[in-house]
C-alpha cells in the first residue's frame, strides 16, 4: 500500500508541475495579442468650476498654431538690438554659507562688527 501512496503522490506532483509549467508559459511566453479596442473605454466627464476652466484653457493652448514666417520677414530682420552688455562683476566667496574662518570681531561702542576680507 505504501507503494501506491508514493506513486499517487508522484502523479499528483507531476500533474501540479505540468500545470505550473503551462501557466508560466501561458502568462509569460505565449503571444498575448489582445485587441486594444476592447481595453479602451470612453467616459464623458463634466467638469465644473476651476477644473473645467483649467481644462478649457489647456485645450485652447493646445489649439494655438504659431506662424514662424514672421522670423523670415524683412521687417523682423531689420530690428536692432538696443540692450547693453552686462559687465563682469567680482565673485564673492566660494561657499557663502560656510562659516567665516578668518573673521576678526571689531568693537565700536556697543555695536560689534565682524570684518571678513574673503571678497
Amino acid at each position: 500500500m505504501d507503494f501506491l501512496k508514493q506513486e499517487g503522490k508522484n502523479i499528483v506532483l507531476f500533474i501540479a508541475l505540468l500545470l505550473g509549467a503551462f501557466l508560466v508559459w501561458k502568462y509569460y511566453f505565449a503571444d498575448n495579442t489582445v485587441d486594444e479596442g476592447a481595453l479602451l473605454t470612453t467616459q464623458n466627464v463634466i467638469l465644473s468650476g476651476a477644473e473645467g476652466e483649467v481644462l478649457r484653457a489647456l485645450i485652447d493652448i493646445k489649439k494655438i498654431k504659431i506662424d514662424d514666417s514672421i522670423f523670415s520677414s524683412t521687417v523682423f530682420r531689420s530690428l536692432e538690438k538696443f540692450g547693453r552688455d552686462i559687465s563682469p562683476e567680482p565673485k564673492g566667496r566660494f561657499n557663502p554659507f560656510a562659516p567665516a574662518t578668518d573673521a576678526a570681531p571689531v568693537s565700536q561702542g556697543n555695536l560689534n562688527i565682524i570684518i571678513n576680507d574673503d571678497f
